[in-house]
């Protein structure tokens, strides 16, 4: 009989989102509904963060090893949903069918179930060990946020910054800490991301890109300003959610 360890008072249990990352491999698997990949990575990132609160170095390299496995498909699949010109289109849909065979590989792999199983097994958090190595990880993000140009810096960098957003949102959500601000600079970040994708890829096949609604705003010069535009709102949100990121921590 397969048992499932719950929280003791006060303490994270990883329940939820093992479920949740259990509901949607079947999902992502079809293949009908890009939001399965999806929320398989999102889930997997959520475990990670989980494992690193609890200051476990097992199994995170096989979350990364599932969420890179995922990763193509999700990418692809981000950029077709921003809406592309036919050329780019016929671009990513022959990508996504060479990528796809490797990301369900890496679902049926035996290393998928051997993770999932041992995630099963994990104790719950402890609280005040998780809510130290949030005090730590708020420090080290407020003083990368310090050292970002948002209007001029590479992407590089941002996407460093990306990621230690990411890692305070999601801490926060298992500590149920207010981060509402912060998902929206993590959201607006990964959006200037996705737009710097969209205009390498442009560039690659010369064709203008359009939005669903096939209004123009993919010829490279158009995606450059976009960008600038989101690096302004990145930034924008990025300091509307330092209060948010200090409480609590």
């Amino acid at each position: 009989m397969e048992t499932t360890l719950r929280a003791p008072s006060g303490g994270i249990a990883l329940d939820r989102w093992l479920d949740h990352l259990e509901e949607h491999l079947p999902i992502a698997r079809q293949g009908d509904d890009p939001e399965g990949v999806h929320q398989v990575r999102a889930a997997a990132a959520r475990l990670d963060v989980w494992l690193r609160l609890g200051g476990y170095c097992v199994l995170r390299p096989d979350l990364r090893w599932l969420r890179k496995g995922a990763g193509a498909v999700r990418d692809i699949d981000v950029l077709l949903a921003r809406g592309v010109s036919p050329e780019l289109e016929a671009m990513l849909r022959e990508r996504l069918a060479g990528a796809r065979p490797a990301m369900l590989a890496c679902f049926s792999h035996p290393r998928t179930a051997g993770l999932l199983f041992a995630l099963r097994c994990l104790p719950p958090l402890d609280r005040e060990p998780a809510r130290r190595a949030l005090r730590g990880w708020t420090r080290r993000a407020q003083r990368r946020g310090r050292r970002v140009d948002f209007r001029a810096g590479a992407l590089e960098e941002l996407h460093g910054l990306r990621r230690h957003v990411r890692r305070l949102r999601f801490a926060r959500e298992w500590l149920e800490l207010p981060a509402r601000k912060i998902k929206r600079a993590h959201d607006e970040l990964g959006a200037l991301n996705d737009l710097a994708v969209l205009l390498e890829l442009s560039r690659a096949c010369s064709s203008p890109i359009t939005n669903g609604d096939a209004l123009a705003i993919g010829a490279p010069a158009e995606l450059v300003e976009r960008s600038a535009l989101q690096r302004v709102e990145a930034l924008r949100a990025w300091s509307r959610c330092q209060r948010e990121i200090s409480a609590g921590a």
